[in-house]
């Protein structure tokens, strides 16, 4: 993929997606790793914990991250700014026009038909990573997944149920939570 390709994919991503990083998350994955084959879903996993680890938006260190993996910094450059691009011009053609129509209630309906999309997006990406940290799967990433060879990751979903626990009964932070997570992870396998 060119820079100019790569450019234009995270406007286009860009561009569709409303609610934030994780409703861009399933767009991510269709585009750039089922579509363009650029990363495989594992890497693809691994590179939105990473990124929800690094200070910033999921989306931009995302986009940042795929581009420099495909062209550099040159790509970094591409996928941050190609990402962006349709958010500004967005934001400031609403913020000239908001005034006039903020009380329509065309404009009503539209937000609250944009909330359950939303909704849905995230609930994509949280289907995503669950099966794919949740579940064996075969070595071969093209086998069927409806195999007997796949199957529940005990240990990860040991992880998970204990790390949510902590999440609800605690006050730690996302990065502690991300760091028990990832020692227990390191001790289980």
């Amino acid at each position: 993929m060119s820079l100019w390709t790569l450019y234009w994919t995270f406007c286009a991503i860009g561009a569709m997606t409303f609610g934030g990083g994780y409703a861009m998350l399933p767009l991510f994955q269709h585009i750039l790793v089922a579509e363009y084959g650029l990363l495989s879903p594992a890497d693809f996993a691994n590179m939105a914990a990473i990124s929800q680890l690094t200070p910033g938006a999921i989306g931009v260190n995302m986009a940042t991250y795929i581009g420099y993996s495909q062209h550099g910094v040159g790509g970094a450059f591409a996928g941050t700014a190609g990402l962006l691009t349709p958010p500004f011009f967005i934001a400031l053609v609403v913020a000239r026009i908001w005034e006039k129509f903020r009380r329509s209630p065309a404009v009503a309906a539209i937000l609250q038909g944009v909330a359950p999309a939303m909704f849905g997006l995230i609930a994509t990406a949280l289907v995503f990573f669950g099966e794919n940290s949740l579940l064996q799967r075969p070595a071969d990433e093209n086998a069927d997944l409806s195999s007997p060879s796949v199957a529940v990751d005990a240990g990860n979903v040991l992880i998970f149920a204990v790390v949510l626990l902590l999440a609800w009964r605690t006050k730690l932070s996302v990065p502690v939570l991300l760091g028990v997570s990832a020692a227990a992870g390191i001790v289980v396998h």
